[in-house]
This record gives C-alpha cells, structure tokens and sequence, in this order.
C-alpha cells in the first residue's frame, strides 16, 4: 500500500509551498545563480516529502518491527514454514515481494488488518492534502514552463511539463486506491469512524496524552481511570483494534459517557489473570473470565474488541479472550481506552495506533 504514494512522494505541505506560490516563476530565482528554477523547486518538494509522509513511514516501520519480533519468536520455535511467512510479510510491506496470501499468516491476520486499515486512513489524509496542493503547485510549475519557452530552453520546459504530470498523475493513482472496492484492510461496507492518528479525542480524569514518533502514550495519576475518549459517540456494531503496550499494568477500555465506565479490563489489580467484561447497558452487571485477563507489561499486543448489539468479544493477537452477552441495540456512547496505576504510582501506556471501525452487522 505505501507504493500508491511513491508517485506523489514529492509533495510540499501548505506552509512550505505558500511563498513558492504567490510570485510568479520568474520571481523564483534561487540565491544560487547557478542553480536552475526547476531543480531548485523540485529540491523543495523532495526535501519537505519526507515529513509530509512521515505518518505512513512511521506506521510501516512500527508494523516491520513487530514483524521482526514475530521473526525471533517463529525461529526460537523452530517452525520453518511460519519463519518464511513472516518472512514474506515484511518483504511485501518493505516493497520486495507480493503481499502473502491469508493462509500463509494466520497468527498475524488481525494485526495486517488493521495495519491495513490504519494505514488507509493515513492515505486519506494525505490525497486530501495533496489535492489542493497539487492545484496550487500546477499553477507556479506552468508559469515556470511559460518562461522557459520565452527563453528558449525547451527541454527544461519539457520536463518542467514532465514534473507537473508525474504530481497529478500520484494524486490520482491514490485516489483511485482509496476508492477501490476490494482495498485490503477494511471489508465491504466498513469504514474508519475514528483513528487517534486525527489527533482529535477528549480527554477525561487527568490523563495525559504525549505523541512521539508515531506512537501516543498515555499516563494517568495512580489509581486514577484516567483515560482517552472519542469525541463522538459511535453505535454497534463497530471493533476497537490497537496494538498496545501497558507499562504500569492494568489496560481498561471505555464505552459510555460517565467517565468512570469501563467495560473491558486486563490485568485487573485484584486479579490479574480475570478478564472483566461489564455489559455497557448496565443490565447484566460483570462477567469475569478466568485466567484469559492477563497481559504481560511491557509487552506489545494487538487487541481488538468487536461489540454487536446483542454480544461483545475479545480478541489479543488474534486469539479468542471472551465474550458476553448484551442488548445495545440502542445504546451510543462515545469509546475510550487508558491505563490504571498502583497506589503510588501512576499508570502509563504506550499505543501504536487506535482505530474504531464501523462493521456491518
């Protein structure tokens, strides 16, 4: 997925690109006599391309690594045929191979979903941005072109031509990605109701949020629900996927609009080992399962929580936790997630991404 965006790899974010764009190609010249008009718009695009697209590199070098850490896992057992798919995988996503097919990777098909899915959203973002500025962009590049002809130097204005074409032809390669039917990640009919990448969630209990290289940590004060949530509420059936760490310990995911109400948690202080399923509806009250609540710290896992109107499920890596029964056929409430600390000190999670889908039911 990451090469629909190497044709349009060179694109400048709108701050970068404003000055270059409110005077005409001839106003253009570099500091540099020598250096011509065109290489030196280019050296902009390309240099500022990197940060523009840092989210996505970001996102496929965290799922490389995990990948890599599968890697070990699969050699230390001494599995041949997991070791080559794994091995498969990280050549497809680092562009040297083709993308394996679902029977080659069972352990890891939840956590290519939703890297998928995390991953299209990204792309999302980045066609929208691109858009206007490939308009903008277009507009300096045929001036640019205009004076090269006045001046003669028709090959320069070719491949100013050239420049502008390879922009708008990456704009619509990712477009046409984005709005193929068969797009790996989500299923038919599915779409991304709200992803921690849009850097837009509320904030409850005093819990802190820090982002750094992609991945956002969460700390909140010790024995304190302190905890992310959506800013919109969101109706079942829809699946929480994130690939998180718990440093502290307990990891506890929301769904209701009192701050307090959490209805999944792992690695509970007074037994770690029970998974705790609260029905949201407060109807049934919690249904504790043995021995399947225990997450280790320090660890990553993929952890996805499908909840449907009459059942909730828990899913770690791919693996079954438990499940309940419910009735939310009319329940909306906004979906959260956050750690929970000791007496004396404060809980902390690490989370490479967080994405709420809509499923159809």
């Amino acid at each position: 997925m990451l090469s629909v965006c190497e044709p349009i790899a060179r694109c400048l974010p709108a701050a970068a690109l404003f000055c270059f764009l409110i005077f005409p190609a001839a106003a253009q010249e570099p500091t540099d006599s020598g250096t011509d008009p065109l290489d030196q718009f280019r050296s902009r695009y390309e240099e500022v391309a990197e940060g523009f697209l840092q989210p996505i590199q970001q996102l496929k070098a965290g799922y490389v690594e995990r990948l890599k850490n599968e890697l070990e896992t699969a050699k230390a057992a001494g599995v041949l045929d997991h070791v080559q798919a794994v091995m498969g995988e990280i050549d497809w996503v680092e562009d040297r191979g083709k993308l394996p097919a679902d029977t080659e990777m069972p352990s890891i098909l939840k956590f290519r979903e939703i890297y998928l899915s995390a991953l299209q959203e990204r792309e999302r973002e980045c066609l929208e941005k691109l858009e206007g500025l490939a308009k903008r962009s277009a507009n300096a590049l045929d001036a640019m072109e205009r004076d090269y002809t006045r001046e003669g130097k028709i090959e320069r204005a070719e491949a100013t031509r050239d420049f502008s074409k390879t922009i708008r032809e990456g704009v619509e390669a990712l477009r046409l990605a984005l709005e193929s039917p068969g797009l790996p990640g989500l299923q038919a009919g599915e779409t991304v109701l709200w992803s921690l990448d849009q850097a837009d969630f509320k904030t409850a209990l005093d819990c802190e949020v820090r982002e750094s290289g992609g991945s956002w940590t969460l700390t909140a004060p010790p024995e304190q629900r302190g905890h992310i949530r959506s800013p919109m509420s969101i109706a079942p059936p829809f699946r929480i996927s994130t690939l998180v760490t718990s440093e502290s310990g307990d990891l506890r995911f929301y769904y209701g609009a009192e701050t307090d109400l959490e209805f999944i948690l792992f690695n509970w202080t007074r037994n770690p080992t029970i998974l705790r399923l609260t029905d949201p509806s407060g109807a049934q009250g919690i249904l504790s399962v043995p021995d399947r609540g225990l997450l280790e710290p320090g660890r990553s896992y993929l952890v996805e929580v499908v909840v449907r109107e009459r059942k909730i499920e828990v899913f770690v890596d791919g693996e079954s936790r438990g499940s309940r029964t419910t009735d939310l056929k009319r329940y909306r409430e906004p979906v959260g997630i956050g750690p929970f600390g000791s007496v004396t000190a404060p809980g902390r999670l690490i989370m490479e991404h967080f994405v709420v889908v809509q499923m159809k039911e």
